[in-house]
């Protein structure tokens, strides 16, 4: 498939990620926004009602289209519903590949997350096996929002290996928004729970699904997003072993020789499929936070 203009459309255009995404791919692309209300603070695209759990609203929004991006579904800092959240995301995954497959859509691109693994929880026996993670870590998620993401990332394979559908499959770790910038600088001066401090700028991840709708050579992943540095002021190994714990033995020693700060997830399964780098810096957050007019002060 040729990376010229496409019809695309956005399940989720409406959310967070969707509107960064809307915004990336709308001065390239025909886009049609696919959500259940229009967005609020998005550009000037379509928009038709759909709901990802009602199939004949979606074969209506994939007529004609070349690319789906699949956003829709539930959030896992909004999935307080474990039942909705599973049925939500699995299901509603499943109806947008079987309704894309149906409308002889050539492309979906699958928004999966890194809580697939199951290294978000970061609880007792589940910790990196590996530092840093990469596209191949081993995953054991046991939260509803994680094993969602881990039956999305199944479902989508199935698709892709069925054939007559391309698939790709990105996994952004904790994405930063405006209003949730604070979350990340405030854990980077000792408050709030242990993680693994990696984030990815919602404009990074934008781009990065603009590269899955446009590369001509798509495959499945799936594919790491996440920032080249760690939302803490630390070195990378020095909180690591204060907050999580011992070092694993298989560690990429010379990444953080090279770079103190270099994050704890490894992003080049994205660059060399889709040609994609994170531009996004912990300074960049540090200054944002600085200047935004509301953020919170002690």
């Amino acid at each position: 498939m040729s990376a010229e203009g496409k019809r695309v459309v956005v399940t989720g255009g409406s959310g967070r990620v969707g509107r960064y995404v809307l915004t990336e791919l709308a001065g390239a692309h025909d886009v049609l926004n696919a959500d259940l209300t229009p967005g609020k603070d998005g550009p000037d695209v379509a928009f038709r009602r759909t709901d990802i759990l009602e199939p004949a609203t979606l074969a209506s929004a994939f007529a004609d289209a070349d690319v789906v991006v699949h956003l829709a579904g539930i959030d896992y800092d909004r999935a307080s519903d474990p039942r909705a959240c599973v049925r939500v995301n699995t299901l509603g995954c499943w109806n947008v590949l079987q309704a894309a497959r149906e409308q002889g859509v050539t492309r979906v691109v699958v928004c999966s997350s890194v809580a697939a693994t199951g290294l978000h929880e970061l609880r007792a026996g589940w910790t990196p096996t590996r530092l840093p993670v990469d596209d191949t870590h081993p995953s054991r998620p046991v939260d509803a929002y994680g094993i969602s993401k881990a039956m999305v990332e199944v479902t989508a394979r199935g698709f892709a290996d069925a054939g007559g559908l391309e698939v790709v499959c990105l996994r952004p770790c904790a994405v930063v928004f405006p209003e949730n910038l604070h979350t990340f600088v405030d854990p980077a001066t000792g408050v709030g729970p242990r993680t693994l401090h990696d984030y990815v700028t919602a404009e990074d991840v934008a781009r990065a699904f603009r590269a899955a709708v446009e590369t001509t050579t798509p495959t499945f992943g799936p594919y790491l997003l996440a920032a080249a540095d760690c939302a803490h002021p630390d070195p990378t190994l020095d909180w690591y072993t204060r907050e999580v714990g011992e070092v694993p033995a298989d560690l990429d020693r010379d990444r953080f020789t090279r770079d103190p700060h270099a994050g704890a997830v490894r992003t080049d399964g994205a660059r060399a499929a889709l040609g994609w780098e994170p531009r996004g810096r912990f300074t960049d957050l540090l200054a944002r936070h600085h200047h935004d007019p509301h953020r919170r002060t002690p």
